[in-house]
């Protein structure tokens, strides 16, 4: 089973956009984990297991803020952002799939197969069966600042 910390996995840059945001006051998340906003405080925190909705994939830790000016860099997820994530023996067939997303004990997220349906959270494009990689779009119903319906 593979275990790294969320990644970007696109070519080119026009699918995200990079935004900062004030993390909650009792925030500790790290870097690469997906995170949500609280749209009454404006604050960032990581997401909770099997979450609803996903702003996007910070890129500090909720402790180096003040290298932003009390912000944090958001790369934005959007329906083109490819994500690559860590999981167990992804296989050809996992392809066209959509499962969940899962805070393993090392605190990186990864696929979880055992997630389906109304707990799918992704939607896997591409494997790397060597690497154990799973190329991923979140899915569009679970993007917090995508006005798209689906």
């Amino acid at each position: 089973m593979s275990d790294f910390p969320m990644g970007m996995y696109q070519a080119h840059h026009n699918a995200y956009d990079m935004q900062y945001f004030k993390p909650a006051t009792a925030a500790a998340f790290r870097t690469h984990v997906p995170v949500v906003l609280n749209t009454t405080t404006g604050e960032i925190d990581e997401c909770a297991a099997d979450p609803a909705l996903i702003l996007g994939l910070v890129h500090s830790t909720a402790t180096m803020k003040w290298l932003y000016d009390n912000r944090v860099p958001v790369a934005m997820f959007s329906p083109e952002f490819l994500l690559g994530l860590s999981g167990v023996a992804p296989v050809a067939t996992d392809v066209g799939k959509e499962y969940g997303i899962t805070k393993a004990a090392s605190g990186n997220w990864r696929i979880d197969k055992a997630k389906t349906g109304a707990t799918g959270r992704v939607h896997v494009v591409r494997v790397d069966i060597t690497n154990e990689v799973y190329i991923c779009r979140v899915l569009a119903a679970n993007i917090q600042s995508d006005a798209i319906a689906s």
